[in-house]
């Protein structure tokens, strides 16, 4: 069974209620577990998507309590997605894959799903049969991408980023860049940028990042302590924190540059920048997530070709879903 939303139901504003950000995904887990009828599960909790992937009893009572503990029951029906049996597991082969990514054919997904694994196990809440599931769609992601990726090009979201920026900033080189988060996708942003051979300001909250030693002559790093400086030097800021509040608000208004026209892109969810912060300023422009998708949309006629391709990957495992089934008691997984 897969239980979840996503960024094809609900926007970035939309979907921050029901992320499961700090102690709160432990404490869902720890209510799931004394749900009956539930034998294992994972929480996936991404950019994109919040979702319960589970071996569980498919009874619309036990569905509509899992729904209740995820608060996806405030939801309507064309908001959140439930899947069982051949469904899910097809869901989660396209899944592992990046077809079902908000940027195509990512690879963080792989990461993602792998510690959601190992976060499950420690907590008590995968088994076995979670592990062999999860494995499946693992294996049969590299047999979609084997026919997809080289079709898709350039698909991770710090490449789409740098993408936006070249598209809509007329010159980005002499540009003054500033990248908020020093985890994966922060790390992402500044190889790519600093390969340009941009110049950036690299800002950490907790743990300071290293900088590989081939960009260093390129890269500033600060702690946040430094931040408001910062801001007004900066042009162009990326905002790739996990955090469960704004990270730029009302408050740092004064500090952004007051000269020129400032781009604001915010790949964080919950969302980094507070949404008032545009409207203090004619000054700061701030793309989200769903911006950047919709910047990104013109390429869907030719996702709906990748699916299938990947769908059709997909439906050559079937022996893999069959024994999967098979070693449950009762032949039935959900």
């Amino acid at each position: 069974m897969v239980l979840g939303t996503s960024h094809e139901q609900l926007s970035v504003a939309e979907r921050e209620r029901y992320h499961l950000v700090g102690s709160v995904f432990a404490e869902t887990g720890a209510m799931l577990r004394q749900v009956w009828g539930l034998h294992e599960f994972v929480l996936l909790n991404t950019c994109n998507r919040v979702e319960l992937i589970a071996l569980g009893a498919s009874e619309p009572a036990v569905q509509e309590l899992l729904r209740r503990v995820l608060h996806f029951d405030v939801l309507p029906a064309h908001s959140q997605y439930c899947k069982t049996g051949w469904a899910a597991f097809e869901h989660l082969g396209l899944l592992a894959a990046g077809m079902l990514s908000q940027s195509p054919g990512e690879n963080h997904i792989v990461a993602q799903l792998k510690t959601a694994l190992r976060l499950g196990t420690e907590a008590g809440w995968a088994g076995s049969f979670m592990e062999g599931w999860l494995s499946a769609g693992l294996h049969i992601s590299k047999h979609i991408r084997e026919t997809t990726v080289p079709l898709l090009g350039t698909v991770e979201i710090e490449d789409l980023a740098l993408q936006f920026l070249q598209a809509e900033l007329s010159r980005l080189r002499g540009r003054r860049l500033l990248i908020l988060g020093g985890g994966k996708i922060g790390e992402g942003l500044l190889r790519r940028c600093a390969a340009t051979g941009l110049e950036c300001t690299w800002c950490y909250h907790v743990h300071q990042p290293s900088v590989p030693p081939e960009l260093e002559r390129l890269v500033r790093v600060i702690s946040f302590n430094g931040l408001r400086d910062a801001l007004g030097q900066a042009d162009v800021i990326l905002c790739a924190l996990s955090s469960s509040s704004h990270v730029l608000h009302q408050g740092h208004a004064p500090f952004f540059n007051q000269e020129q026209p400032v781009l604001v892109l915010d790949l964080g969810v919950p969302h980094n920048v507070a949404p008032e912060l545009q409207n203090l300023s004619n000054n700061v422009r701030v793309v989200d997530l769903d911006g950047l998708k919709d910047w990104q949309r013109h390429g869907q006629g030719e996702l709906g070709r990748l699916l299938e391709t990947a769908r059709a990957s997909v439906a050559e495992h079937r022996d893999m879903y069959d024994k999967l089934v098979g070693d449950v008691q009762g032949g039935n997984a959900q």
